[in-house]
Parts: C-alpha cells; structure tokens; sequence
C-alpha cells in the first residue's frame, strides 16, 4: 500500500504516463521522470533549460530503457528489490497493452499505435509514405500552401499559382490555406483550407492533420499593411506544428519559407514572434537581399536569397503576343522632345496604382477607403501630361480591386485624357501588361510581369521592396520617391522624367530577368530538400 495523499497515489497508478507521456501528453509536470531520454533541456529562463519532451520510437519492437530516477520519494521512482538500488527499469514490451500486469521492477508501458491520418496510412519516419506490408498504398505527398491566398490581390494569387505548379511538378498535392478556399478552389484547381483569424487555429490545426510539411511564402513578414498583419501569418505555422500529436511533431512538423519578403516591423512582439518561427523552419529563402538582411539582422540564421515564386512563371506565350502587337521589324516611330516616342493609337500605358499605407490599429481595408484622397489631384495632373507628351492612351488595372478600384475611378474622373480602366485576373495579368509600352506601378508583382515581358517600368517607391526590386540587374528601373506626393508637391515633370529614366534603362530588363530567374534555382533547391526530409 502506498503511502502518502491521494494524487500521489493516483499519479503512482499510471506511471507508464508519468515517464513515457502517452498521446494526451504528460500527466503531471511535478511526477516527470528527470533522467528519461523522452525528456531533454532546451534554453529558457533556467540555465539548464526547460524540460521538453523529445520523440521515441513509434513501433513497439521491444525497446528497453534504463535510466537513474529522479531523487524523489514518488513511488513511481523507488528502486526495486530485482534492480539496484535506485534504478527503474521502463520497457516498452512487445504486443504489450495498458491491461499487462506490472510486475515488480517493470512499468509496463501500453502499446501505443503510430499516428495515422484520415486515410489510414502510417506515418511514421520510416514507412508513412511508403505503404505497409498489409498492401496499403502509399499516402501521396501533401504540402499547405500559406500566404494571403484568396483574397482578389493578383500578385499573392500568381505566387500560389506558381508554387503549386512546382509543387504539381514533383508529384506533390498542394493544400492552400485561405481566406476564401471556395474561391481560390474554383481559379486555382487545389484543395483549400479556410483561415481567416489568428483565432481559428484549432479548426486549422485539425484541417492541416492530413499535410507532411507547409510552405509560407510572399511578403507576409511586414507591418506596413496592417499590425497584425504578422500574427496572422505566423499563427498558420504555428498551428501546422501543433496539428501532429506531441510524440510525433519532431517528424512531421516540417515548415520552410520559400520566396519571402520581409519588409518593416515596428513593434518587438512581431519581430520576435517572426524570428522564433523562422528559426524553427527548415529552410528559409527570402525574395531578395534586403530582406535576407532583415533577419539576418533580427538574429534568423542561414537565411538564402532566392526570388519571387511568379518569376518562374512561363512568359513565352505572351512575349509572342507582345511581339504581335509590335512586329520586330516595323519602322520605328519618330522621337520628339522626349525619350518617349509617339506612336500608333495601339501603344497605352499601363497604370498600376493602390492606396498608400497609413500607421494606425485599423485594418487595411478601413484604412484605404479615403488614404488615397490627397493624392488625386498631383497624379492626375502628372499622368494626363505624360499622356499628353507620348501621344499614348493610359489604361488603368486594378491589381486588387476591392482596394484599388475606388481610386483608380477618382482619378479617371479627375484626368482629361482618355483612359480605359480595364480589371485582370489572374490567368491574363501578364498578357495584359505585356501589350504595353511602359508600365507605371506601385505594385510589387505589376513590376515582376513588366519585367518578365521586357517592358521599361517606373516604380513608385511605396514600399522597401519595391526600391529593392528596381536596383535588381544594375538598375533596370526607374524610382520615384512618394514624399513630395505626400506634401503635395508633386510635379509633373517628375513622372515624365521617370519615364524618359525607364525607357533608356529598358535594355536592362533582361540581365535583370536572368540574374533573378537564376535565383529560382536555390527556390527549387530548398523545395526539394524540404520533399527529401519529409520523406
């Protein structure tokens, strides 16, 4: 008869919990058994670490254990009269159940059985993907997709569909977590998983069980668009890594970062909570230096530098359209005053525009319902006199419309010009800004398709990524500051002179297409080292 209060006697009933830490987790943190390999010291605020638990062999293939037990009186750690003094032998015994009899010396651990997903395919190290010896076939490979899919922003909208297609192209079946799965099911062809909250993390713990690994990628790692903008990224890795039971996370909680962008953070809860989870990823590859250089700087180790996932989209096709609209070997328009040269009513400009980001607690889209407002009446002015000056016509796109369309109606109704306001999507976005002379954009992935087409651009340095993005290939083009357009001093001949800049930098465009194309590789790298792992 044991001695001693009723939880202890009650604790000392199931010691097989007490060391060994069934699926439910430990069922006490004062019984945990010191000395038990299940347990090892990670760094915390004791300068031994705190406990945590480390992963045992799934299989129950007779694997003995002996370890000394903690200096305790809990009569689950007392020595036995068959041990020397002071040991405890814990078997996990083969075929053993929860119902075996203890004998003296011996806590006879239950058989636990490895962890399954939904449709019965073990998942342990060694054999989950491979089938089982009763004729199970083998679980096809399943990596979530994060970033901020499903919304209507064209740029996140082509990173999910160039990362699924590589995914597609190893034979791996891509799961996107989104904000609207039924509408990034139906465009593009995956199956979705919804998350809308940093508080819906059990629905998605319980949606992601199925998945090996989950890739984030995009310019997530930033608090421009809005404060929480980072603990809602974060919460998705975090819930991918609570989705596998405790025993077995080790294996199959694998995370990598292909493609980031990391912009500013203010605040040191974000930045903290960002470098924690890129820490624990397997790989992490930003889009360009300056990101790499962030958290490098914020104490992220081993980051690389890849590129956008929507560089490895195919151009061909539209070039040739482009090629189309303008044949190669047709006269070449005459000069006038400026680089811009007139020519056929064929030839537009493209205007990429989105409301600037505002410091507040607000979300974006409350945000940028009137943040736009001041800026109307300069960009108007600036863009019907670079109209005015090429003799071309402008035609406005949307690239996230429920955003960007209220602005872009403002300022076709304050312009003289004609102009055409036309909304892509994302199977036509490239086409449609390769059929145009010089694009003008704020938005990061309307600078990647000019690029991708060989088109001069001027970019509007809103953002840290996109003055990043214009010196990539030695300068490939042109940067407008937005301070002045803030004060509202912004002159046209600014815009003009940006684009006369653009034009003379063209021949650039593709050193800088095959310097950042040639970074895909150490994407690719990083992919398949993440299949090689989870395999």
């Amino acid at each position: 008869m044991y001695s001693g209060s009723r939880s202890a006697r009650v604790r000392a009933r199931s010691p097989c919990r007490t060391a060994l830490q069934d699926a439910r987790g430990p069922y006490n943190r004062n019984a945990r058994v010191i000395g038990h390999p299940a347990w090892r010291r990670s760094p915390g605020n004791d300068p031994r670490g705190p406990l945590r638990r480390r992963s045992l062999p799934n299989e129950c293939e007779d694997h003995y254990y002996h370890h000394t037990a903690a200096q305790t009186e809990h009569p689950a750690h007392r020595g036995t009269p068959d041990l020397e003094p002071g040991r405890t032998d814990i078997r996990v015994g083969h075929c053993q159940s929860a119902e075996a009899p203890r004998t003296a010396g011996t806590l006879a651990a239950p058989r636990r059985e490895p962890y399954r997903s939904s449709t019965s395919v073990p998942t342990s190290p060694t054999d989950r993907f491979a089938g089982d010896h009763t004729g199970t076939p083998a679980m096809a490979l399943r990596i979530a997709l994060a970033g901020w899919y499903g919304s209507d922003n064209l740029g996140d909208e082509m990173i999910l569909s160039c990362m699924a297609a590589a995914l597609r192209a190893r034979g791996v079946e891509p799961i996107a977590v989104s904000i609207d799965p039924e509408r990034t099911a139906a465009v593009h062809g995956v199956e979705a998983v919804p998350h809308r909250s940093p508080l819906g993390g059990t629905a998605l713990r319980r949606s992601l069980r199925r998945s090996h690994a989950m890739v984030l990628s995009g310019g997530v790692v930033q608090s421009e668009t809005s404060p929480w903008n980072i603990w809602f990224h974060m919460s998705r890795l975090r819930a991918y890594r609570r989705s596998a039971p405790a025993s077995h996370r080790r294996e199959r909680a694998v995370v990598a970062a292909i493609g980031l962008g990391v912009g500013h953070v203010r605040g040191a809860g974000g930045r903290r909570m960002a470098v924690s989870e890129m820490r624990r990823a397997c790989r992490v590859v930003t889009r360009d230096a300056a990101s790499a250089q962030r958290l490098r700087g914020w104490g992220v180790p081993d980051v690389a530098i890849g590129a956008d996932p929507v560089l490895a989209g195919d151009a061909a096709l539209v070039s040739s359209r482009a090629g189309a609209a303008r044949p190669p070997d047709s006269p070449a328009p005459r000069p006038t005053d400026s680089t811009l040269s007139r020519s056929d009513s064929g030839d537009r400009i493209c205007v990429i525009l989105r409301p600037p980001n505002r410091r507040g607690i607000r979300t974006a889209a409350a945000k940028t319902r009137t943040s736009w407002r001041p800026w109307i009446g300069q960009l108007a002015r600036s863009l019907d006199a670079l109209a005015e000056r090429s003799g071309m016509t402008l035609r406005l796109l949307p690239f996230q419309p429920s955003q960007d369309t209220p602005m872009l109606v403002a300022l076709r109704e304050r312009m003289r010009t004609d102009t055409e306001l036309v909304t892509p999507n994302v199977g036509n976005v490239l086409a449609e800004v390769a059929q145009r002379r010089l694009v003008v954009t704020m938005r990061y992935h309307g600078a990647i398709a000019a690029l991708l087409n060989d088109q001069a651009a001027v970019l509007l340095d809103y953002s840290p990524k996109m003055r990043s993005l214009a010196a990539e290939g030695g300068g490939w083009a042109s940067l407008v500051d937005l301070p002045p357009l803030d004060a509202g001093r912004f002159e046209p001949q600014t815009l003009i002179g940006a684009a006369d800049e653009a034009q003379a930098k063209s021949h650039r465009t593709a050193e800088a297409r095959g310097l950042l194309r040639a970074r895909l590789r150490i994407n690719d790298t990083a992919l398949d080292d993440l299949l090689e792992l989870i395999q």
